[in-house]
């Protein structure tokens, strides 16, 4: 599903029109990852899917990995803080995420010497797009269980 989300993301953006809403699957699925198998298993999650991301994307190396490693930093530390068993929890840390994802891309490409114009529309950017990911976050998590719970019993009906 990462690996969809890294080769198709762009492609959808630019059809739909909307390069305001900036949804990352990404983020959510690190935070399903947190609270389904662990610290290892998220941890390693972020960084594979972040050197996929810099594979395809023509940036700076190790840029997106980084990056995705802060997210998991960001919702693993603020998980000592809410419940992830609850529906708000969950979403409370993926916006979280998305909003470090967010201004850790833009710091560090203002590091890099790409020059990035600030701006109001941006920040209001930020936030839509960290809303919108944090809203859709229960529902993944939701299709992820029922794709988990399912898988099991299929596999056992076909042996």
């Amino acid at each position: 599903m990462g690996i969809l989300q890294v080769l198709f993301k762009e492609n959808f953006i630019v059809r739909s029109g909307s390069y305001f809403l900036d949804i990352d699957l990404i983020t959510v699925m690190i935070g399903y990852l947190l609270i389904q198998s662990g610290r290892l298993g998220s941890c390693i999650f972020a960084f594979v899917l972040g050197m996929l991301v810099d594979l395809f994307a023509a940036g700076v190396p190790g840029l997106f990995a980084l990056i995705y490693l802060l997210v998991f930093l960001s919702i693993e530390l603020g998980s000592r803080l809410f419940d992830l068993q609850t529906i708000k929890g969950p979403m409370i840390l993926v916006f979280l995420g998305a909003l470090v994802r967010q201004f850790c891309l833009v710091g560090l490409l203002d590091i890099f010497a790409y020059r990035v114009h600030f701006s109001a529309n941006l920040f209001l950017g930020f936030a839509v797009s960290a809303a919108a990911t944090g809203a859709i976050a229960p529902f993944v998590f939701f299709l992820f269980d029922r794709i988990k719970t399912s898988w099991p019993g299929q596999w056992r009906e076909s042996l």
